[in-house]
């Protein structure tokens, strides 16, 4: 029976894989049709005009701040107020509300076979030094330290070659990681999951809102929802693909990878499978959106439309402060 479980997790966690990138792909296309019109008539601005576009992969190399393909280094930090305003456009949007009840659904049926599914991955785990060792190296592969080296490989690469597409992969990497990492790291904080190792029913206790000194001190109580290092790993093969689409084998390579990723976190206990979908889908989404593949058509020239920060003092009732206003 153990075996059976474990197979079926492996399963499970491949098909959560695809049919999240496949919702999110949804989203994306949501994105680029939606048009909320009145009698014929479109109310507001348009998603596109709300947001900073600099370079499209598919369909032009210009970057609207330096005049070509190369990024500027400050645009991995400057973009994320603009990807996290954009991210909020998509998940309201009507025409998501499919794909996002399709992400909830899978998400929940997880959740009833969440405990089985890990005391059989956990058990294979803690049998076979095999499994153990792979799922210790392949897990890591999650951590966001790795994925900056990997941006830091791109950046030296287009350096040397003086080839701009490295280099905007370089820095979307890191954009995409940093926006999706923080994004989890709030609804860590809101669900306040327990992990399997620190599970004390049988799903895992949720307790919203943990104290943030008690977080920090015992985080297995409250860091499963959602996974942080999927997200992670999800984003960089999002801009990774988005950014070199003639090399077909990427995205089943990356997605392979994702899944396993997937597999030895519940193996090692840090998640539950329904930690799972989604990580994915906030990775996707980031990586979508920080390569510049959500949208309309790029900037042309003159069309500089950067994120404007303005600081002004702010008094309040209960004491003074300063303001931070965002225009996109």
């Amino acid at each position: 029976m153990i075996v059976s479980y474990a197979v079926v997790s492996r399963i499970c966690v491949v098909c959560t894989v695809m049919f999240c990138v496949a919702l999110s792909d949804a989203l994306s296309q949501s994105v680029e049709s939606t048009e909320f019109s009145n009698g014929g008539q479109p109310l507001g601005e348009p998603i596109e005009e709300l947001v900073p576009l600099q370079y499209h992969p598919r369909d032009s190399s210009y970057s609207m701040i330096t005049g070509n393909g190369a990024p500027v280094w400050h645009e991995m930090v400057t973009n994320l107020p603009g990807d996290w305003a954009h991210s909020a456009e998509v998940t309201v949007s009507t025409s998501s509300l499919p794909a996002l009840l399709g992400l909830t659904a899978v998400t929940v049926a997880l959740l009833v076979p969440d405990r089985p599914l890990y005391k059989a991955s956990h058990s294979l785990y803690e049998r076979s030094p095999f499994v153990k060792f792979a799922s210790n190296q392949i897990a890591n592969l999650g951590d966001g330290r790795n994925h900056f080296i990997l941006a830091g490989a791109f950046a030296g690469y287009g350096l040397l070659a003086s080839d701009s597409r490295a280099l905007r992969t370089a820095s979307q990497t890191v954009e995409a990681v940093l926006a999706s990492g923080v994004v989890v790291q709030v609804l860590k904080r809101v669900s306040g999951r327990e992990s399997p190792i620190a599970a004390s029913s049988h799903h895992g206790k949720w307790r919203p809102f943990p104290n943030l000194k008690e977080y920090e001190t015992h985080q297995p109580r409250y860091y499963a929802f959602p996974s942080g290092h999927i997200a992670t790993a999800m984003s960089t093969v999002t801009v990774v693909c988005e950014n070199y689409p003639e090399v077909r084998w990427l995205r089943p390579l990356g997605y392979s990878i994702v899944g396993l990723i997937g597999v030895g976190l519940v193996n090692k206990g840090y998640h539950w499978y329904s930690d799972l979908p989604l990580g994915i889908a906030i990775g996707h989404t980031f990586g979508m959106i920080s390569s510049q593949s959500w949208g309309s058509e790029p900037s042309q020239p003159g069309e500089d439309r950067p994120v404007k920060f303005t600081l002004t003092p702010s008094l309040v009732p209960y004491g003074a402060g300063v303001s931070l206003a965002v225009s996109l």
